[in-house]
Formats: C-alpha cells, structure tokens, sequence
C-alpha cells in the first residue's frame, strides 16, 4: 500500500475504504478502525483492508504518532519519557497523563470519523493489534473522563477488541523467560528485519506454561517470507525498533510507573460512578488471539481468560468491581501476523458479533469463543 489516497485528521495519517456499495436495506454496514503495533506501520493491514469490500464492511488503517506521515512526537515529549522512567516522585503522574493524552487523540480522531457521516450507529469495532493494545486500554480507561461534545460518540461503537496482545500493557506480568529473546549478533540497520522475523514466525505451543516455546516452525516458515521486497518499506519501520524509540521508551515507562497495571483495572473493572461511566461501561471488550503467535502473548490470553474466570466465579455479590462484558477468541492455527497470511479470516473474525466456531479451515476450528457471564 503507497501512500497515496492517505488523509490526515488531528495527528493521524489514515486510509479509509470509505462507505461500503454493499450495505444492509438500511443501509448499515460495520466499520473496523485498527491501530497498528510496534515497526510495523498501518500498511502492514493493507491486505485486510483489501476483503473490505466482499465482506461489505469499511476498513479505517491508522498510523500512529511517529509513524510515517503522522505528527512525530516532539523533543519535550521523548524528554518527558527519558526523565520519568525511574522518576520515584512524579513520574507515574507524568506517564499516567501522557497516555491520557494519547487516548485523547485517538477519541479525537473516531469524533472526527463520525462528524463526517454515514457511520451507522453501534457499527464501529476499534482494535488494536500488538502493541495498539495500549491505545485500546487507555481509550476504555479515559473515554468516560473526556467532555461531551454534540456527537455521542459511545453509541457508535460495538465493541474495542486487542488483538494478538502484548500482556504487560493489559496489566498482566509474566515471567521474564516468556518475553521475546534478542539476538546481539544482528548488524546496525537490520534490527527490524530481525524483530519480524522472530515475531511472525509459527510456533507450536503445549498447553500448559512449560511448553510455550521459543523455537519457530520451520514449515510454515515466517509472515515475513511471504513479503515481496516491495511489501516491506510498508512493514517495517525500522526506527521504530531503536532503543530509543518513543514506543519503547513508552513500553518500559509504563511497566516502571505502574501505567499499564491502572490502565488494567479502569478499563476492565470500569466505574458506574456517572452517566458517562455507565455509557462507555457497557462497551464489550474482547480479546483476538492466535494459538501459533508467539509465547509470551499465549501465556498473556491465559492470563485473562483466569481473569475472566475468577471474576464470574465471585459473581455479582462480590465488593469487589465487577469486570465488564468481556470475550476472547482463539484463532486456531493463526500467527501474529494473520491479517497478513489470511486476511480475509481475520476481517471476518475482527467484524463478528459470533464468530463462527464451526467454520472449518483446513484441519481446523476456525475460531474458539468464551464469554464472561
């Protein structure tokens, strides 16, 4: 995808596939708005947004802040970051509000898409893929918190979905044997290359935490390879994966401060406190997950899924909050980059109220559901 046709709106660059020519008699049709993750920018869904059509649906791709054509971050933003990363006083203060304003922008940008007409009401699906996860838990967590303007914007949406989450931005802390290992023998320049490849591999996991695994498939061999030379200047974007990158610098901030783990508990265990609470409270939050992605995201969607199960289990008697209208799916036999190897499953899965458990792939469910109660 070239970056022809983009437009800009607020600090976004974004491609849209516009309205549908196939909608309902009242002309209601779904809109997917999907947030990139970490050095690939939004072009990496360009096959995705390519099923639109045949699924009747419409496909908004953005990049985000620091991605090409979007508004990059300023020196007093990275500073910002660097300071407050082992800042004991004020730094949880300080990443806490720039992820508010984070959330902020994006809420911005979806009043935008709306104040431009012909979205249907309860037809937006936002979702992040990756690290987008972020963006999904703050904007559930600030959403409620922002002015009310003319546009109601809670009552277009369906629901906010993370998919293929990194864990430690729902919140959740798993062991540091799961995350991803490095190589130091990659040359300067080829760091993104190398991160592709390791994360858009197939892997083959048990079931239990012991037999996650860190050893690729060799057949099929990584999302990667099935990436023209053409395909990855829209891919791949190699600042992104510098060790001062802003989303890394974001990342580790976040986890030092404590951001993700409140982020967790205000999106998920929202407050009924206002009416705007109560309004955004009711949105349906769900996870996207594929059983060949890498380790540390499997261990995570078991993480919530214990989640989910813990909280039904203490039922609404409980005083403690209760967590929202959850779901997960499991896309069987999937990587971390499905949009990219199966495009059109993965819009349908993205886009479904149900997806369908009983839709049989080659060799496999297409889909497992659960719910919380």
């Amino acid at each position: 995808m070239s970056h022809d046709n983009w437009k800009t709106a607020g600090v976004f660059a974004y491609k849209d596939t516009g309205v549908p020519t196939s909608t309902t008699s009242e002309g209601k049709y779904s809109t997917l708005v999907m947030v990139h993750g970490l050095a690939s920018p939004a072009g990496v869904f360009s096959r995705l947004a390519q099923k639109a059509g045949k699924l009747g649906a419409r496909v908004v791709l953005i990049n985000r802040r620091g991605y090409p054509l979007s508004k990059p971050f300023s020196d007093e933003e990275r500073a910002l970051l660097v300071s407050s990363a082992d800042d004991t006083l004020g730094g949880q203060s300080k990443v806490d509000d720039f992820v508010k304003g984070l959330a902020r922008e994006l809420y911005d940008f979806l009043l935008h898409l709306v104040s431009a007409g012909d979205i249907p009401p309860k037809s937006i699906t936002l979702a992040g893929w990756s690290l987008g996860t972020l963006w999904m838990a703050a904007f559930l967590a600030h959403a409620p918190s922002f002015p009310a303007t003319n546009v109601a914007l809670h009552q277009y949406f369906l629901r906010v979905i993370a998919y293929d989450p990194v864990p430690q931005l729902l919140g959740y802390h798993p062991p540091e044997r799961y995350n991803v290992p490095s190589d130091p023998s990659v040359a300067p320049g080829e760091h993104g290359k190398a991160f592709l490849t390791s994360v858009s591999g197939y892997f083959a996991h048990g079931d239990t935490p012991e037999t996650l695994t860190h050893e690729a498939l060799s057949e099929p061999g990584p999302s990667i390879e099935n990436m023209s030379p053409e395909d990855l200047p829209q891919n791949l974007y190699e600042e992104a994966v510098k060790p001062d990158s802003m989303d890394l610098l974001l990342t580790y901030s976040g986890i030092k401060q404590g951001t993700f783990d409140r982020l967790h508990d205000a999106a998920l265990f929202p407050s009924h406190a206002t009416a705007s609470d109560r309004e955004w409270g009711d949105i349906e939050f769900r996870i996207v997950w594929c059983d060949r992605t890498i380790g540390l995201i499997v261990w995570g969607a078991w993480a919530f899924m214990a989640e989910m199960a813990e909280s039904a289990k203490e039922g609404k008697d409980s005083v403690k909050k209760r967590m929202k209208k959850c779901s997960i799916v499991r896309m069987h036999g999937a990587n971390h980059f499905a949009h990219w190897d199966e495009p059109e499953r993965t819009l349908t899965v993205l886009l479904a109220n149900e997806p369908d458990m009983n839709l049989v792939m080659p060799n496999r469910l297409m889909c497992t559901v659960q719910h919380s109660e």
